[in-house]
């Protein structure tokens, strides 16, 4: 950050005189010839504050002066002490400072407190203008890493294959908490859950047969803030689904997440194993009395 004060003070000594002021109270300070190198200065960013004597500002240098304090970044108001010597008049004086900007008008012959005084003031204005310009930058940056991670996020939450679904509980005619909203769900949760366009609709409208089971077991989740998973068949669809769901903090929002996936294809290859085990045990249970009935028939022929 810039902290140099420049000078420009074209005639005799006060350059000099003014640079041994500031220089005494420990600011940092350069001394430039003309408009030219001053404006220099203020491209390279040099300075965070400009002591200009009113001789140096003709009309041209002071077009220049104007132009370059215009492509300032919004954010930058250079602070400009401007040294006078009454020849112009004040009206002069007050019109040449509306057109540069932030400016404070020193009447000469100056007394060194008040240059000191006036100079430093214009360094803290300029200190408290590149604080604040950081901290919008890390605003923004803020802003932007919240735009990507939210990006990121509505990308899963699309693309997804597991169904995802926030629910927020109020209060009814049950009770308090004897309800919930669904207040957002990804588009694998139609997949998997075969509900449609559930947003916005509150269980006891979808599932009233249903509901208190699903109120219980969501709300010992939003009262514990212990996670849960289980597996379920939803009545209203005859699908089985493996879902986990968590309390989204703080407790106060009233929120949990339900993670869940469709597992109906997998239930019905376990059921319809188990039932070929019964098939096959069933079946070799009958072979072997066949054959228990073959061998003590053999052993009653024999007997004759």
């Amino acid at each position: 950050m810039a902290q140099c004060l420049a000078i420009l003070a074209p005639q005799g000594r006060d350059a000099g005189v003014i640079r041994g002021i500031l220089d005494s109270a420990k600011m940092a300070t350069c001394a430039v010839g003309d408009m030219r190198a001053l404006l220099a200065t203020l491209r390279e960013d040099k300075a965070g504050s400009v002591v200009v004597a009113e001789e140096a500002l003709d009309e041209d240098s002071v077009a220049r002066f104007e132009d370059c304090l215009a492509q300032q970044p919004p954010w930058s108001d250079l602070p400009v002490i401007l040294l006078t010597r009454g020849r112009s008049g004040p009206e002069a004086n007050l019109s040449l400072a509306r057109r540069l900007g932030n400016v404070t008008i020193l009447e000469r012959p100056l007394h060194p407190v008040t240059l000191v005084s006036a100079a430093r003031a214009a360094l803290r204005a300029r200190a408290r203008q590149h604080e604040a310009e950081e901290h919008v930058a890390a605003l923004e940056r803020s802003e932007q890493r919240l735009r990507e991670s939210e990006a990121k996020y509505r990308t899963l939450f699309s693309t997804m294959d597991e169904g995802f679904c926030i629910i927020e509980f109020l209060d009814g005619p049950e009770g308090p908490l004897r309800d919930y909203v669904h207040v957002e769900a990804n588009a694998a949760y139609e997949r998997h859950a075969g509900i449609p366009d559930v947003v916005g609709q509150r269980l006891r409208e979808m599932v009233p047969d249903e509901a208190d089971a699903w109120v219980e077991r969501y709300g010992a989740v939003l009262r514990t803030g212990r996670p849960l998973r289980f597996e379920q068949e939803l009545v209203a669809t005859g699908r089985h689904l493996e879902l986990a769901a968590f309390r989204i903090n703080p407790p106060e929002r009233r929120q949990v997440a339900v993670l869940f996936q469709d597992v109906t294809a997998r239930r019905q290859a376990e059921q319809a194993l188990q039932k070929l085990n019964e098939t096959l045990e069933r079946r070799i249970s009958e072979a072997l009395a066949e054959r228990k009935l073959l061998a003590d028939l053999v052993e009653g022929t024999d007997a004759f």
